[in-house]
Formats: structure tokens, sequence, C-alpha cells
């Protein structure tokens, strides 16, 4: 059942991400694709079609970033959705990051600058990413990935993928 959430989630901020309007510059995210990147510019390819899923589970991430927030003084006052999409390059390095947020009806939002941040440096503190070759094993390929966290009552309550 968590796996269908889990993907009935990803589906959704998919489709409302394709009309959103990217919110990371006013967030002072790393929109620059360059930073960290040593890697053969060329196509981007999406994590889904080479199993490049971070290699921990959802519920575990999701259980590491409830933990963390305790610990800090982070407002979790509005419900909705706060998903990052990012490339990661060569090196195993998220960068390049776009920003959507939605309320609990799917309508663009703004959230507390503190959270997205706090949120944006969790992922950037992620050091697990896959390393992806080309089919031919002779390239090694930069992907986008995403991350969206559900929040209601003052809780993250899911983190997909």
């Amino acid at each position: 059942m968590k796996i269908i959430v889990s993907l009935f989630t990803f589906l959704i901020c998919q489709l409302y991400t394709l009309a959103q309007v990217n919110q990371a510059s006013m967030y002072g995210l790393d929109t620059s694709f360059l930073n960290y990147n040593t890697c053969e510019l060329g196509a981007i390819h999406e994590y889904f079609s080479y199993h490049a899923k971070y290699p921990e589970s959802t519920m575990s991430l999701l259980k590491r970033v409830q933990d963390s927030v305790v610990s800090h003084p982070i407002a979790l006052s509005k419900n909705g959705f706060i998903t990052f999409r990012f490339t990661v390059n060569c090196q195993g390095k998220a960068s390049h990051f776009k920003l959507y947020l939605l309320d609990e009806n799917y309508a663009e939002t703004i959230f507390d600058k503190t959270l997205v941040l706090f949120l944006y440096d969790f992922i950037k503190g992620l050091n697990g990413w896959k390393i992806i070759k080309d089919k031919s094993g002779q390239h090694i390929l930069n992907y986008n990935s995403y991350f969206s966290f559900q929040i209601k009552d003052g809780k993250i309550i899911s983190v997909a993928p």
C-alpha cells in the first residue's frame, strides 16, 4: 500500500510540476548545472531509466528527516508538498535544483524558507547517489532525480520516491 501511495504522489507531483513555476532562485538554491560538474555535458537521463533511485529506502529517509526536524526549530505549519528536482552528475553530486511548492489542494504556494533550506541541505548531504554509465559502459552519465516531501498537520509524513 505504501508503494501505491508513493507512486500516486509521484504521478501527481509530476503532472503538476509541468505547469508550475520553478521557485528555486527565490529560496537561493543551487540552480547551476556546472557546480561540482566535471562530466561531459550531454543528454541528462532520468533516474528510473537506469534504476538509479537513491539506494536508501524511503521509509529510512523519512525517519532520518523526521528525526532531524525534531532537533531544529522549523515551522511545519502548512500542509502540502515540497518537491526538489535536481541533476546528479558523474561524481554523484546533486546540483541544478528546481523547486516546486504545492499546498494540499495542489495549488502553488510558498513555504517557510527555513523549512525549504533545511530539506535542501538534507538532500545535498546525501552521499550515496549511484554513478551510472551508458549502455556501452564507456561514459558516465548525468541524470535527473527528485525528492518530494509531504507535510501534514505539522509533520513530514512521506518522502517520495
